[in-house]
């Protein structure tokens, strides 16, 4: 069987024997602190404020906009992996 799948044989045992690229600084671009921070400084910046500084936002446009922010896909993603 091997002498007939010596291709497969061989790409299988290349495959297995390679280490996966190193993913540390896209992790860090999408998910780090500095990723984060901005997602929170646009959050707080789309919001309308009065002349004293205080939110005219609704409890409903909120939540949307942090649901809109932080549960996208990537990120939902983390939670199950």
């Amino acid at each position: 069987m091997r002498a007939v799948n010596s291709g497969l044989a061989q790409s299988l045992e290349t495959l297995l024997a390679e280490r996966p690229p190193a993913r540390a600084g896209a992790v860090e671009e999408l998910f780090g602190l500095s990723s984060y921070a901005s997602r929170v400084d646009h959050l707080l910046a789309s919001f309308d404020t009065t002349l004293d500084g205080t939110s005219t936002a609704r409890p409903v446009q909120i939540q949307e906009k942090m649901r809109a922010a932080f549960v996208r896909g990537e990120c939902v993603r983390l939670l199950f992996d």
